[in-house]
């Protein structure tokens, strides 16, 4: 089919098909450890039409589309989901009317399927889970409309690639770096240091550069002009050593405060896991495998090099450990994400539905409305969620539990109820039996295979207080950390189960001694840390307001430091 033949099908059910496009602060006691954008947008009203464009672009994206649509597939890489020029969407036949495009946009940012990304593409938040059944439509090129951030730059080395390797070290180099890593030094000093030198030797690309900042941050390390280093010529240089001067220009660095070892402690391998289990899925974008290999990638390099120039001997074995954590965030990111969307499963919606849980009266049916971003309808109606239950009780109970569930007809009831924390412990797939009855007896029924997991009680750390009563209730979970309760699990979630997973959840027990979780509220990975870092991530040092600094001829970084308020 030539270019000019080519007829986009990607359009609403009862629609003209559409066209390819054709034109253009709080103190802490416990210490705090530390290592290692904003933009301002105007405020856009939307579309006179912002809900029918809405419904448009989310049917493009769907599943039902999407996975039969040769040329967007091409665009996004199907479950890649990489953003799609919203220029280019609008040049579909169906959107072509739609003006200005600043105005899609900010319709656009509204919908709850899909998300914007840098304000001009587009992409959805979850990515195409089902296999396409066509072949995605090759691209001749990349156009720069698409991607408009590849240059001939970015085509070389950064020193991120997955094999990179640091040249050895010369003889001229070691002895410097004698001097510049001296143990004698302050470790503040030397990392400083290396920090400095580490970001000249890389390639920085934004995503990378982006991700960097964030994980200096958090870590405790400052960035920007340093205090008293402004004006620094030639004649003021010409005296000082490398050291020094790396020093003087760097625009990462340790702020006095943090000094005082009381209060900050130097924690390599805390820092990773606070970083990837709670900073990482609330403030980056890792929804892919790329994208979180590249992520991970990040610290693991800065690891490295501080390692290959022997900067803190003191702190190898930390550096290791947190080394190891980026291994693990590789490999449990995505895992976490996925489950944050599959939990609780069929089996414990089910029972929530029956028993007067979250998801009662929640079903609606096949609308379109009422499908979630995976195609699914919310809760089960009472029909099918008493089958579901029915099958894992025959399944997974005594004979007791099944007489007692089928005389009451679906009617037991809830004895406990409890939000809290829970640890995976261990992960229990269907053995030969159970598999034969699902496969088997309830042949075509389109229920899933059910495994199980093994939880135990674990509370979440948090820095709040409560003033809150504890809620009187007759609870049945165990209250020792080592007993364990067994929920039932659909086999292809156990596949991003994994044992030290974390999980808060409401769990529910019913008369008959079974347990559920009622509805799921996150999912963390097994290293998850929560210091307190937190609370500092938006704290700067006070200081003037930026009228009185200008009304009394203050100078903003000699005189403080603060930041402007308007």
């Amino acid at each position: 089919m030539s270019s000019e033949e080519h007829s986009h099908a990607a359009e609403v059910p009862g629609s003209t098909s559409t066209e390819e496009p054709k034109v253009n602060g709080t103190e802490v006691e416990s210490q705090v450890p530390f290592t290692p954008m904003l933009t301002v947008q105007q405020n856009q009203q939307e579309h006179p039409e912002g809900e029918e464009i809405r419904r448009q672009v989310e049917y493009y994206f769907s599943d039902e589309n999407l996975s039969g649509d040769a040329h967007l597939l091409g665009k996004c890489g199907g479950a890649e989901n990489k953003p799609v020029s919203i220029k280019h969407i609008c040049g579909f036949k169906r959107m072509r009317g739609y003006r200005p495009h600043t105005a899609v946009i900010a319709s656009l940012k509204k919908s709850t399927f899909l998300e914007i990304v840098d304000g001009k593409f587009i992409r959805r938040k979850i990515p195409l889970a089902i296999n396409p059944t066509v072949e995605p439509e090759a691209m001749a090129a990349v156009k720069k409309e698409d991607q408009p951030w590849i240059t001939k730059g970015m085509l070389k080395a950064t020193g991120f690639e997955e094999y990179w390797a640091d040249a050895p070290i010369t003889p001229e180099v070691h002895e410097e770096e004698l001097d510049l890593y001296d143990p004698s030094l302050p470790f503040t000093e030397r990392i400083e240091t290396a920090i400095q030198r580490y970001r000249a030797k890389r390639k920085w690309h934004q995503e990378i550069a982006n991700v960097f900042a964030k994980w200096m941050k958090y870590g405790g390390i400052d960035s920007g002009p340093k205090q008293f280093s402004g004006g620094l010529d030639a004649k003021y240089l010409e005296d000082r050593s490398t050291a020094e001067i790396g020093t003087l220009k760097s625009i990462y660095y340790v702020s006095e405060s943090k000094s005082d070892e009381e209060k900050w402690a130097v924690d390599f391998e805390g820092i990773a896991k606070g970083f990837f289990s709670s900073q990482v899925p609330m403030f980056l974008d890792c929804t892919t495998e790329k994208q979180v290999k590249a992520c991970t990638n990040v610290p693991r390099n800065f690891y490295n090099y501080i390692l290959h120039h022997d900067v803190c001997p003191e702190y190898r074995a930390q550096i290791f450990a947190a080394r190891a954590i980026c291994d693990e965030a590789e490999n449990e990111l995505l895992a976490v994400r996925k489950l944050a969307s599959l939990l609780p499963g069929d089996f414990n919606t089910a029972c929530s539905t029956l028993f007067g849980g979250y998801y009662t009266d929640m079903y609606a049916g096949d609308q379109n409305w009422a499908v979630d971003s995976e195609g699914n309808a919310a809760g089960w109606s009472e029909k099918k969620a008493r089958q579901i239950v029915m099958a894992g009780i025959a399944a997974y109970g005594t004979d007791e539990q099944f007489a007692q569930a089928e005389a009451a007809k679906g009617a037991l009831k809830t004895v406990a109820e409890e939000v809290m924390g829970l640890e995976v412990v261990e992960i229990l797939h269907a053995d030969a039996e159970t598999r034969a009855y699902y496969e088997g007896e309830l042949a075509g029924t389109g229920l899933r295979t059910l495994g199980a997991i093994l939880v135990r009680r674990w509370t979440p750390p948090t820095f709040a207080s409560s003033d809150l009563p504890l809620l009187s209730t007759s609870l049945t979970f165990p209250t020792s950390p080592s007993e364990t309760v067994r929920i039932l699990v659909e086999s292809p979630l156990l596949t991003h189960l994994t044992p030290g997973l974390k999980i808060e959840a409401t769990l529910r027990t019913l008369d008959i001694g079974l347990h559920f979780l009622d509805s799921v509220t996150n999912v963390y990975c097994s290293f998850y840390a929560y210091l307190p870092n937190e609370l500092g991530r938006k704290w700067r040092e006070p200081g003037p307001p930026r009228q009185a600094r200008e009304g009394e001829g203050v100078r903003g970084e000699g005189e403080g430091g603060g930041d402007d308020v308007d």
